[in-house]
């Protein structure tokens, strides 16, 4: 049996829509573990966490509904080898 890559990570980034409020959680899921969700009050600083822990990621990627949408939904979603330092820019790890 294959060992598995101890740094391979499920990303998905959630954004929920409320009437007044919009949020975005990016969620890590390595293994059978989950690390601690980190969460956006705005789309800025979620693309900016984003392209600082993912070189090369790209804000087209993130599928945002119209604001009139209300709920939780997945806005993206990928498997990335990841180190510390990427999770601690992505918000994943505290220093």
């Amino acid at each position: 049996m294959p060992e598995s890559n101890s740094s391979a990570f499920h990303l998905v980034v959630q954004h929920t829509q409320g009437e007044r409020q919009s949020s975005f959680r990016i969620v890590a899921y390595h293994a059978h573990a989950r690390l601690r969700p980190a969460e956006f009050a705005t789309a800025e600083e979620l693309v900016r966490a984003l392209r600082s822990g993912l070189p090369g990621f790209d804000e087209r990627w993130l599928v945002l509904r119209e604001p009139e949408y209300r709920g939780t939904y997945i806005a993206y979603m990928g498997d990335y080898q990841l180190d510390e330092s990427q999770l601690q820019q992505l918000g994943l790890l505290v220093p």
